[in-house]
């Protein structure tokens, strides 16, 4: 029994990294796509509540379909949609915040805030996607 828990652990540490791998993959184009968008609507003078909020929309589709089907490999379900909304909802509200104080507040760059936030970011929903929205069952 012994042998058969260490293997265990040993494939679950491989699925683990395999999984990491894939998210962090994802989680930097979901990045750049974000300010892509940012920068672009930035560019057009859109004020950068906006232009985040625009920035959001589009990379949380991506990131929808990315994580699904190539980061955890779950079949979703439509409960799953709504977790992973309204979870992505939450950050985007604790994001807003950070770039509120620290563009409002300190003072900081538009570009150096949205970065260190999309950071912040990335930890927050990968821990609430790894542990809420896409636990359980993979098809690997």
């Amino acid at each position: 029994m012994g042998q058969a828990n260490k293997k265990k652990r040993q494939v679950d540490k491989g699925n683990l990294a395999k999984e990491g791998s894939r998210y962090v993959f994802i989680g930097g184009l979901t990045t750049l796509v974000n300010l892509i968008i940012y920068r672009g609507a930035l560019a057009l003078m859109m004020p950068y509540g906006l232009a985040t909020t625009l920035a959001f929309i589009v990379s949380v589709g991506f990131a929808f379909y990315f994580n699904a089907g190539f980061v955890f490999k779950k079949q979703m379900q439509f409960i799953d949609v709504i977790k992973f909304y309204g979870s992505r909802i939450s950050t985007f509200a604790i994001e807003i915040l950070g770039l509120v104080t620290l563009i409002e507040m300190l003072h900081w760059g538009e570009m150096m805030s949205k970065i260190l936030m999309n950071i912040l970011i990335i930890v927050l929903n990968y821990l609430i996607s790894k542990f809420w929205i896409f636990r359980g069952t993979t098809h690997e």
